[in-house]
């Protein structure tokens, strides 16, 4: 079941690789949010429990309308969304202390 669950997130991550529309939660940053939300908007805490619980991979609602408008408006302003690849420019210091 674990086996199945983590190839469909990896499977749904894939699919759009650019941008993703959520937050990855462990345990302790869970409840650090959930502090904040009590403390600045509250009864918002009760709806983010009962919409994701537990849930370690939190998409935001109409991910995919949003990912399109992302792409919209990095398209019309000339902004990349794929992070560049570091090359390595100088190999010498490698070969200094290999």
């Amino acid at each position: 079941m674990i086996k199945k669950i983590r190839a469909k997130t990896i499977l749904n991550y894939v699919k759009q690789p650019d941008a993703w529309f959520g937050v990855l939660l462990r345990g302790g940053q869970r409840e650090y949010l959930y502090a904040k939300l009590d403390e600045l908007f509250q009864g918002t805490r009760m709806k983010y429990n009962i919409r994701y619980g537990e849930q370690y991979q939190c998409t935001v609602p109409h991910a995919q309308e949003l990912y399109q408008y992302f792409d919209e408006l990095c398209k019309k302003y000339g902004i990349t969304k794929k992070m560049m690849v570091y090359k390595e420019l100088c190999t010498v210091q490698g070969k200094l202390f290999g």
